[in-house]
C-alpha cells in the first residue's frame, strides 16, 4: 500500500554514542516498513555554527556531506541570493521522503546520536518529526565509549580516551533527552528494555509512532544500509540483541575508577518500563 507523502513518518533516533542507537536502527529496519540511511550529521553541521552571518554556508556543506555519505538523490537549491538554511533543510527532507516513497515505506528513520543536541532545530524545521531518545545505563555507556576509543585511538573517537569526557558526554546527552520527556512526538526508550524483550519494545514503539510492526523480520542484507563500510565498530550491533550488562565496565576500570565514574554520572530519574 502506497503511503501519501503527507502521511510519511519522519523519525529521528538520538542519544549518547554507544548507547544502542545502531541496534535500535537495525531492529526498526527489520520489523517496520521504514527506510533508513547511514548517519547524516545533517542538523549538527547545518546548525552547529549559528554565529555565521550566512546561514546557508554550513547548511549547504551539511547537505553535500549527507549526499556523499548516504547516496541520497537531492535537488539542489539555487545558490543565488540564498542566505537561509531553510532551502537546504527542505531539500534534505524532500530527498528522504522521496527515498521512502520509492521504497514503498511508511516513513524514514534518520539516526545520528549527536542530533540529541539539535532536537529543537529539527522540530522547528521538520513538520511531523518524531524522536526516539535511547538511554542506556551510564556505566555501560562510558565503558563502551572508552573501549571503542582504546581500540580506535585516532580520528573521531580520540577524545573518548578520557574517562572524564565519556562521563561528561553521557550526562549532556541524557540531560538533553530528559528536556523533552513527556512532550508529544518524543519517545524515551531504555536500552535495557530493548535487549531484555526486543519484540515487545519494538512493537510498542511502532504502535506509538504509527508504523506497522512486521512479525516476520526483513533480511538485513536486503534492507537499506545502516552504516558505511569503514564504520566497522557498528557491525556487531546489527548481528544480535544482547546486553553485556556491566561486564565490560568491571573489566576496564578498577574500583577507584568505578567510584570516580559513578560519582560523576548524573542521577537518572525513574523512567519506568518501556517508553516514557
Amino acid at each position: 500500500m502506497t503511503v501519501p507523502q503527507d502521511a510519511l513518518r519522519r523519525l529521528f533516533v538520538v542519544g549518547c554514542p554507544r548507547s544502542g542507537t545502531t541496534l535500535l536502527q537495525a531492529l526498526m529496519v527489520r520489523h517496520a516498513r521504514v527506510t533508513t540511511v547511514p548517519e547524516t550529521h545533517f542538523f549538527a553541521v547545518a546548525f552547529g555554527r549559528s554565529w555565521l552571518p550566512l546561514e546557508a554556508w554550513p547548511a549547504r556543506r551539511a547537505l553535500r556531506r549527507a549526499v556523499r555519505s548516504t547516496g541520497l538523490s537531492v535537488t539542489w537549491p539555487r545558490r543565488s541570493r540564498l542566505t537561509s538554511r531553510r532551502p537546504y533543510v527542505e531539500a534534505f527532507i524532500r530527498a528522504l521522503d522521496e527515498r521512502a516513497l520509492s521504497d514503498g515505506s511508511q516513513g524514514w528513520l534518520e539516526k545520528t546520536p549527536r542530533h540529541v543536541f539539535h532536537v529543537g532545530h529539527i522540530g522547528d524545521s521538520v513538520p511531523r518529526a518524531q524522536f526516539v531518545h535511547l538511554i542506556r545505563d551510564g556505566r555501560a555507556t562510558v565503558a563502551s565509549l572508552y573501549d571503542v576509543a582504546r581500540r580506535n585511538p585516532n580520528g573521531i573517537w580520540q577524545r573518548y580516551r578520557s574517562m572524564e569526557y565519556c562521563v561528561e558526554r553521557w550526562n549532556r546527552s541524557v540531560s538533553a533527552s530528559l528536556t523533552w520527556r513527556g512532550r508529544p512526538g518524543h519517545h524515551l526508550l531504555r536500552y535495557e528494555d530493548v535487549t531484555r524483550d526486543s519484540a515487545s519494545a519494538i512493537s510498542g514503539l511502532c504502535r506509538a509512532i504509527g508504523l506497522t510492526y512486521l512479525e516476520e523480520p526483513r533480511d538485513l542484507a536486503k534492507a537499506p544500509a545502516i552504516y558505511r563500510p569503514h564504520e566497522t565498530w557498528k557491525a556487531a550491533a546489527t548481528l544480535e540483541v544482547y546486553d553485556y550488562g556491566l561486564a565490560k565496565y568491571e573489566q576496564l576500570f578498577d574500583a577507584r575508577q568505578r567510584r570516580q565514574i559513578e560519582a560523576g554520572l548524573m542521577q537518572l530519574p525513574e523512567l519506568g518500563a518501556g517508553m516514557a
